[in-house]
């Protein structure tokens, strides 16, 4: 049967975050073939690994697991109370990779939608979203990943992840989701006791 693994590297200082996300996954598991595997990086201040490096841990760490889908969550962010029951029919019907709706957050302040999809071929944005291709938060199948890697950075190795992963085409078959599932909170002043609450404030309908 296929399966995902829900992929989350973290530092000591967002211990109590990734809690919180850890916890809303699962609550949600269910009898769903769901693992939740995490990674800290102890040393991450003090020229440890970079966040690349770790993330790339995780996938080695999910092919372990004989994971046929991956997605990972940062430890800071939130998800969606239904986000599992919404991305496993992508996993079940061996697609390619989910399309993805999430809601961005700076500094506490709720700024645009964004929309990660194959329909885009890079990263832009206009006055009402961000668009982006598939990128490391997209439920992807584990099988497409076998020759790519995080660059060995701790700022950028996400964009580069996703533009690797445009590079080879690999995704063709996506999953639709028309909701909001993820929330992505951004800025050197968050107050994370708010976030929350302005998750379950925002919801899940898209404002087309």
């Amino acid at each position: 049967m296929n399966n995902l693994a829900i992929l989350i590297p973290y530092t000591p200082d967002r211990v109590d975050v990734y809690s919180r996300v850890v916890r809303q996954l699962e609550e949600q598991l269910g009898d769903h073939p769901v693992a939740i595997i995490s990674s800290l990086n102890k040393h991450h201040t003090k020229g440890g690994p970079t966040t690349g490096s770790v993330r790339n841990h995780l996938l080695e760490l999910a092919r372990l697991e004989k994971a046929t889908h991956i997605a990972f969550v940062d430890s800071d962010d939130l998800v969606s109370p239904r986000y599992i029951e919404v991305v496993m029919p992508g996993v079940y019907g061996d697609y390619d990779c989910c399309e993805l709706w999430g809601q961005y957050y700076e500094n506490g302040r709720m700024l645009n939608p964004f929309h990660h999809s194959i329909v885009h071929k890079e990263w832009w944005q206009d006055k009402n979203y961000y668009y982006r291709n598939p990128n490391h938060l997209n439920v992807i199948k584990l099988a497409h990943l076998h020759d790519i890697k995080f660059q060995d950075k701790t700022f950028g190795e996400d964009a580069w992840y996703s533009i690797d992963i445009q590079k080879t085409g690999r995704l063709v078959k996506e999953y639709p989701i028309k909701e909001i599932i993820y929330y992505y909170f951004a800025g050197g002043k968050k107050n994370h006791s708010q976030e929350e609450m302005l998750a379950n404030k925002r919801g899940t309908r898209i404002v087309m």
